[in-house]
């Protein structure tokens, strides 16, 4: 079953986890990313500070991606070769598909390692779910003009 979910409101839900004033000294937080990269014009309200907060998240994930590989590859600093997970030597260095297979396999483990953890991941499906479950019950009780039924009996007046 796919869910739509409008991007401002998944911006919501990762600032309202990963965005605290009070972390400005816990390291890899996105408000001390913030600081630490002087973006004073994103906001914990991730609603009216759209654009600054996506590109300051995109940042903050982009360069954790980088870290993740550069420690599963074994690299130490950015001028040095992966000394862990090599390139096949045997294969093909011409062969598109076995490059292919590669990165696969080098972004499933990222992932697999750094990403997922089962039972958030499970906590914020539930909680995605939930918030969609409840939409859909509100707009069910709603009228074609998005305004509520008076709940007194006889009573035809709509309310906001």
């Amino acid at each position: 079953m796919l869910i739509l979910v409008p991007f401002h409101f998944i911006w919501q839900l990762i600032y309202q986890r990963f965005y605290s004033t009070v972390s400005a000294n816990d390291r890899c937080s996105l408000f001390a990313d913030r600081n630490f990269i002087n973006r004073r014009n994103v906001k914990a309200d991730a609603h009216h500070a759209y654009a600054p907060n996506k590109q300051m998240f995109m940042l903050a994930f982009r360069a954790r991606i980088v870290a993740a590989a550069m420690k599963l590859l074994g690299i130490k600093h950015l001028d040095a070769w992966p000394t862990a997970y090599k390139y096949p030597k045997d294969e093909s260095r011409a062969d598109k598909s076995v490059k292919q297979l590669y990165l696969q396999k080098l972004a499933s483990h990222i992932i697999d390692k750094f990403v997922v953890d089962e039972k958030s991941y499970n906590i914020i499906v539930n909680n995605v779910l939930e918030d969609h479950a409840y939409q859909q019950a509100c707009q069910s009780e709603m009228t074609p003009d998005g305004r509520f039924l008076c709940r007194q009996v006889g009573c035809n007046k709509t309310f906001r």
